[in-house]
């Protein structure tokens, strides 16, 4: 789900859809049933078709059309930002059970405003940002996906022969943290996750978050995966200082202690390395420095 207009010409680009075919007939149907007009095609990702179009207060919107006949994987983060009521969250402005309306969202994400060179910015403005929308959630919000979910691709990993040792020791050594974290949680709330520089807008009236996964579970698994954000800026997150600082502050602003934020951090490096390979790790990987990195970090005493 992506609402700004930078985050549209973004997905576009990296589905690389220029076919904007889509079927009428629904279309109109839930143009009508949301009240919205004047649809101009976006894009079209796996999941959905992407239009611009007219909210019924003639300001502009985003309409989400599903290709199949509900959210797929989508609905939870969508009644997690829909819950935030417009709090440090895209406006959910109506949704129906194959379809979602959504505020446009005007101004920078801040992997923008990092890659622009000044990541510190970005990195505080995240981190508020978090701390707002979690206060704005309930505590309680049923229908989110637990983190053990989220995380069975990791512990279901093979690894093949072509594997290098190092990286097989250092998912072995992720692995192991993930397990200790989630049998070990501080505190259990609903989460966005998915925190990241370019799911963050930053409009005229603060950040505003975007794609939203809906999960539930620790809240240091919330910041964890900006640790290894914003995408393009290698230098920057294989920096271990700014590992350290982001540590730092997010303790002081979200209570979380450092050595286990970074443990969160290392494991959602090696679930996403896990993602990558599929079912099987059979090469390294590009962000096998970053995670030998936050293994490291996470043993510092900061």
């Amino acid at each position: 789900m992506i609402t700004s207009g930078i985050g549209l010409n973004k997905i576009c680009e990296q589905m690389g859809h220029s076919n904007h075919t889509h079927d009428e007939d629904r279309l109109q149907d839930r143009l009508a049933a949301l009240s919205a007009q004047d649809p101009v095609p976006l894009c079209k990702t796996d999941l959905a078709q992407i239009f611009q179009v007219t909210l019924p207060d003639g300001t502009p919107g985003v309409l989400k059309v599903y290709h199949g006949s509900d959210m797929a994987n989508e609905e939870p983060g969508i009644d997690l930002l829909q819950a935030a009521k417009g709090v440090a969250a895209v406006d959910i402005v109506a949704k129906q059970k194959d379809a979602i309306l959504m505020r446009y969202l005007e101004g920078p994400s801040l992997g923008d405003i990092s890659r622009a060179g000044e990541d510190a910015k970005a990195n505080l403005l995240l981190i508020e940002g978090i701390a707002q929308l979690h206060d704005a959630l309930p505590q309680d919000l049923g229908g989110m996906v637990t983190l053990n979910r989220q995380f069975r691709d990791l512990f279901a990993l093979d690894f093949g022969p072509n594997c290098p040792s190092p990286l097989r020791q250092d998912m072995a050594r992720a692995t192991e943290l993930a397990k200790d974290l989630l049998a070990d949680p501080k505190q259990t709330r609903p989460l966005h996750g998915d925190v990241h520089h370019d799911n963050a807008i930053l409009t005229k009236d603060g950040v505003k978050f975007i794609d939203a996964k809906g999960l539930v579970g620790d809240p240091g698994f919330e910041m964890a995966n900006s640790f290894r954000n914003p995408h393009g800026s290698d230098d920057t997150v294989r920096n271990p200082d700014r590992a350290r600082h982001m540590a730092q502050i997010i303790a002081s602003r979200l209570h979380i202690d450092p050595q286990r934020q970074l443990a969160w951090a290392a494991a959602k490096c090696a679930l996403s390395i896990a993602w990558n390979a599929g079912k099987t790790l059979n090469r390294d990987d590009a962000e096998h420095t970053c995670l030998s990195m936050l293994i490291a970090l996470s043993d510092e005493r900061l």
